[in-house]
């Protein structure tokens, strides 16, 4: 999902469900080990009493595949119960490993991966009975899902090598890794070379690397923005690894619901915040923190989102993909069912297919349920529990120290048998003290004595009624979710039991509720639901395609969409402003203490059960980007957390220089698409793809914090040359291009040379590119593989130095030499190969 999510602090150390903090699956002050067993153990085999209650309550195991792979009802409780258990077990077991290989890798280099990867599986030993070791996705060409999750891929001895090529080809940019589900909405949207894309909610980066390699070289755009600037500079690292195509990108931080509306993009993608119970297979948190009221206090950010790209960011005829990581219909259906109703026609959901891939087609019709408690009474209640559980864990300590002491420096009279002294010595049993005995009966906690912390600030009158409203939720979490049929009376009764109410309209929802259930929630009316084609969505589900839980909707626009259009609003949802926006240009973050029924969700980063991506996406799950807490001052964002400086045009007397040095010429060249950062003096220059420059000129920077855009095109130099700037690495592929001065051509065997690390000396050359290079005075050059002088999109472009002396320096980080080297080796082997076809 995209991510505008907060960060949880880091409280403590790693536990169970990932890195150390408070929040779900990160340990510290929330899921960890108790009593020597581990959280995943202890909860998932338990299950969650209210999530199961909810999704069965809901419809979800009412069908199921047959033997001719079609989706049918389920006739009999056999059918259903199989169902169930097929879902709960693999949405409670560890997701398997997943990547792509870029599109944009050249086939050659594609099929020497491929062969590797199929000799490295070869060597690899069975892991578990029935899993195979890998199957390719056939939605996507080059993707791959492993038998086996990442936690083995890292740890196992025996697949040592399979993670260091996965790692090695991640740094080079070749592939992604990805789940399998979150490559699904790109592929949805189908974005042609050409298009101006907006992905409104974008970090941690893998869907929006994945719509980047389909715009063509710099043509097209793409605007990648999230609400959190930390988490914006996240992205522009990942986007980093498939540089070629970063001129056309532009990085914003800005709610993605006041995206402002200076242009209109022909794709978008609205990977909406979501409480992410998709996850759970990689996000263990989910089997103790999960509420349907995560899911309703979500539900108005996710149609405001929706909404405001529909109505106003996109063209007509355009595309708006909408997808979560979640399987709650409020979040789902009854968001793309609300945007239907809004675009009074002029929105259309669109047929979607996925080829060998299983998905079921969305709901028309769904049940409204909710607990009768708010987020914070419910954290608030957790916080007692603890404390008690705290509190009941020292008094059992202090008990057994007591008893462990009087044990070991009092004898024990000889009359007591050895059954008794058994039982003293365990500390159990009341057993009557000698004479000669000073031990003590074991002290039994006072669970209604003033000194447990649970009873701290309350009243009496409530002691009873708030201990067994605990117990109850604590039971939800341990007790496993059984029922004996599949009749809808029985399982909305346990629902019941786990704390849901079921609303049939909103003249039964409770006024407290009223800020939290919104009548867009319901499900639409018999007409609405003719007309709305709802089916049309799809849901992924754990045990169809053993992935995680996903979302994805298609809407196209097929008219303009009136500002008088864009301010309707149902009744009940009156307090929702629509069109407001900042006034200033800022990244907005809530008060992250304010009550989840506020009236208005303004921040993608407030909510504590937001999904992160990728943590749906690939690895980024360690990657700590900060707290929101501590850079965020009510609706502004910290200095050292703004986006630099406002890009700007280069001036003329810094860019002449370099145009007559290098030689800058020809009819494709355009000075405007060089810029800078403004304030101060130009370290850095940067190429600006076209239909980016545009929407700078069109005003984006005095709207949204821009994060990062274009690539590094010239450095300024710390050594005295004829020339202050040398070509960067970053950008070198669109430079060399228009150079008619200092670019040299290479044969392999000097463009191999080239690749060191350290100064080398020009000796080790052939004499004509010696003879070449020698000549020309200290300072930087370009030096291109012979052959691909006209193919710069294939990266097979040096910046060099020519050093004092007889020696010259590569200007390459060692990844990316790491990458050229690996492309080398691919064409050498095509080539061999070629070589013996036509031998034979």
């Amino acid at each position: 999902m995209g991510r505008q999510s907060k960060r949880w602090k880091k409280k403590g150390g790693r536990a169970a469900g990932g890195r150390g903090g408070g929040g779900p699956g990160r340990g510290g002050g929330g899921p960890g080990r108790r009593d020597g067993e581990t959280y995943v153990q202890t909860v998932v085999d338990a299950g969650n009493f209210k999530l199961e209650a909810y999704y069965a309550a809901q419809g979800v195991h009412d069908h199921r595949w047959n033997e001719q792979g079609e989706l049918v009802p389920c006739n009999t409780v056999a059918e259903f119960t199989r169902e169930r258990l097929a879902w709960r077990n693999a949405i409670a077991s560890i997701l398997p490993s997943s990547f792509r290989i870029a599109k944009d890798v050249s086939p050659e280099l594609r099929q020497k991966m491929e062969a590797d990867l199929d000799t490295l599986l070869a060597q690899t030993p069975t892991l578990e009975d029935g899993v195979s070791a890998i199957r390719k996705l056939q939605f996507l060409p080059h993707a791959f899902q492993l038998g086996f999750d990442r936690t083995k891929i890292r740890k196992h001895p025996e697949l040592q090598a399979l993670h260091e090529w996965l790692k090695a080809e991640t740094d080079c940019g070749h592939i992604t890794r990805q789940e399998t589900v979150s490559m699904i909405p790109p592929v949805v949207l189908n974005t042609q070379p050409n298009d101006s894309v907006l992905d409104m909610c974008a970090a941690p980066g893998s869907k929006t690397s994945q719509i980047l390699e389909q715009l063509d070289g710099p043509r097209g755009c793409l605007v990648a923005n999230d609400a959190n600037p930390q988490r914006a500079y996240m992205l522009t690292h990942q986007l980093r690894r498939i540089m070629h195509v970063n001129p056309v990108v532009m990085i914003t931080a800005c709610d993605a619901q006041f995206f402002p509306a200076v242009t209109q993009f022909d794709k978008i993608l609205a990977d909406a915040p979501c409480s992410g119970d998709g996850t759970s297979r990689k996000n263990i948190g989910v089997w103790k923190t999960w509420t349907q009221v995560g899911a309703l206090g979500l539900h108005t950010l996710q149609v405001e989102i929706a909404w405001k790209g529909a109505s106003q960011l996109l063209r007509v005829g355009g595309d708006l993909c909408y997808s979560t990581c979640s399987m709650n219909p409020m979040e789902n259906e009854a968001v793309v069912a609300e945007l239907l109703r809004r675009g009074q026609g002029q929105l259309e959901l669109v047929p979607i297919t996925l080829q060998g891939f299983r998905t079921r087609p969305g709901w028309s019709a769904w049940k409204v349920l909710s607990e009768n408690k708010s987020r914070r009474d419910m954290k608030s209640q957790r916080n007692k529990r603890n404390a008690q559980k705290k509190w009941e864990r020292e008094q059992q300590q202090t008990t057994e120290s007591k008893l462990s002491q009087n044990l070991i420096s009092t004898p024990v009279d000889s009359s007591v048998d050895g059954s008794d002294q058994t039982l003293l010595a365990n500390g159990v049993g009341n057993v009557e003290k000698s004479n000669n005995s000073t031990i003590e009966e074991p002290i039994e906690p006072d669970m209604n004595s003033t000194a447990s912390p649970k009873r701290e600030n309350m009243d009496d009158n409530d002691n009873e009624e708030e201990r067994d409203e605990v117990k109850a939720d604590r039971d939800m979490v341990d007790q496993r979710f059984e029922p004996t049929g599949m009749n809808q009376v029985e399982l909305l009764e346990m629902a019941k039991q786990a704390g849901l109410e079921e609303y049939h309209s909103m003249t039964d929802v409770p006024e407290s509720l009223q800020r939290r259930v919104k009548e867009s929630c319901f499900p639409p009316t018999i007409d609405e639901a003719n007309t709305y084609h709802l089916d049309r969505c799809l849901r992924c589900y754990a045990h169809d395609n053993d992935t995680g839980g996903f979302f994805v909707a298609l809407l196209r626009k097929k008219g303009t969409i009136s500002a008088k259009d864009r301010r309707v609003q149902r009744a009940s949802d009156s307090t929702v402003v629509v069109e407001a926006e900042p006034p200033v240009k800022k990244a907005r973050v809530e008060d992250d203490d304010e009550d989840d029924t506020s009236p208005t969700e303004n921040s993608n980063t407030k909510q504590e059960v937001l999904n992160d991506g990728n943590k749906e996406d690939g690895d980024n799950d360690d990657e700590d980007v900060g707290d929101p807490d501590e850079r965020a001052k009510g609706n502004k964002i910290s200095d050292k957390d703004q986006g630099k400086d406002d890009f700007v045009p280069v001036e003329g007397g810094v860019l002449d220089p370099i145009v007559e040095y290098y030689g800058l010429t020809g009819p494709e060249f355009c000075r405007d698409q060089f810029m800078t950062r403004a304030g101060g003096d130009a370290k850095v220059i940067y190429y600006i793809g076209a239909q980016v420059r545009a929407l700078i000129d069109l005003g984006i920077q005095d709207r949204v914090t821009m994060i990062n855009s274009g690539l590094k095109a010239f450095v300024r130099n710390n050594k005295e040359c004829d020339c202050k700037y040398r070509v960067a690495q970053e950008g070198v592929h669109f430079i060399a291009p228009h150079m008619s001065a200092r670019k040299f051509i290479a044969s392999k065997d000097d463009f191999v040379n080239c690749l060191q690390t350290d100064p080398t000396s020009l000796a080790i050359f052939s004499d004509e590119f010696s003879s070449a290079i020698r000549p020309i005075a200290v300072g930087s050059f370009v030096v291109v593989l012979e052959g691909y002088d006209d193919q710069y999109h294939r990266k097979m472009c040096l910046s060099m130095w020519r050093c004092r002396g007889d020696n010259i320096n590569a200007l390459v980080a060692k990844v990316e030499i790491d990458g050229i080297q690996s492309k080398l080796q691919s064409m050498e082997a095509k080539k061999e190969t070629e070589c013996t076809n036509e031998a034979s």
